[in-house]
């Protein structure tokens, strides 16, 4: 068994049980559009008395409730941390274990090259990610049809899937980079809820609008469902600086596997 099909597979069942429930939450929260879009204007009255801190928080801009993809990306942004954790999680699975899960056989039996070796986890990655999004932007697009809203929506939805796309793959960076620089870690799950309620908090916290520079060190603000639905399009400064720092994260990753000594437990 090459790589690429080892770690997907040993990935995949942990990644469609969180898909699946990604996809029951995510279709709830557009279904409880339907019960409550009577009494919105009750709702902006209660959400119009928020502290200022906890409006920037929760959206760019309360009123965009009003629509179903609205109040969508207004309840996400408080379950956003559960897709971090998730992502932090399986780059430090797919990449934290340099000593042991057939590496030293793929290394010096097989043989593979460490750069073949890096790239191929990295790609398993990589792809569990899109096949989380697509089934994720699926279940919205079939949510919204089935609901008599899915018209006018169809670039909107594309904007939102690159978003949680891009997200999803800085998050899985950054785990990788940690699977690397802190090798044999015990405990995958409290690290990843640790980094994941770090940069969650800073963005909550401490980055108070889209012209606060300190978004640049959270990627829960780097591409927000409120902002692109408030905008139309994604912040191509953003786009950039995010493929930016997964190049940086991804090439730190492989240096430090390259100059360590891999052997078999």
């Amino acid at each position: 068994m090459n790589i690429f099909a080892f770690e997907f597979k040993r990935h995949l069942r942990m990644t469609l049980l969180f898909t699946l429930f990604l996809a029951v939450f995510s279709s709830g929260m557009l279904f409880f559009y339907m019960f409550i879009k009577e009494d919105l204007d009750m709702m902006m009255v209660f959400f119009d008395r928020f502290p200022a801190p906890m409006k920037a928080m929760m959206s760019s801009d309360i009123s965009i409730v009003t629509t179903p993809l609205g109040l969508f990306s207004f309840i996400y942004s408080f379950i956003s941390i559960i897709p971090a954790i998730q992502a932090i999680y399986l780059g430090l699975s797919i990449h934290g274990s340099p000593f042991s899960e057939k590496t030293s056989e793929f290394i010096f039996t097989k043989p593979a090259s460490r750069a073949r070796h890096f790239f191929m986890k990295s790609t398993s990655g990589v792809f569990l990610i899109v096949l989380e999004t697509i089934v994720f932007v699926t279940v919205l697009i079939s949510a919204l049809f089935l609901m008599g809203e899915s018209s006018g929506v169809a670039f909107t939805l594309v904007w939102i899937a690159l978003s949680f796309l891009l997200t999803q793959l800085v998050f899985l960076a950054i785990g990788t980079l940690l699977a690397y620089v802190f090798m044999g870690m015990k405990s995958y799950l409290s690290v990843s809820l640790g980094v994941a309620a770090f940069f969650f908090a800073v963005s909550a916290f401490a980055v108070s609008g889209n012209a606060d520079k300190l978004r640049y060190f959270t990627p829960f603000q780097y591409h927000r469902f409120d902002t692109l639905l408030m905008n139309g399009h994604m912040d191509s400064n953003l786009f950039f600086f995010t493929i930016l720092i997964m190049t940086i994260l991804l090439g730190i990753s492989y240096f430090r596997f390259a100059s360590v000594e891999v052997y078999s437990r």
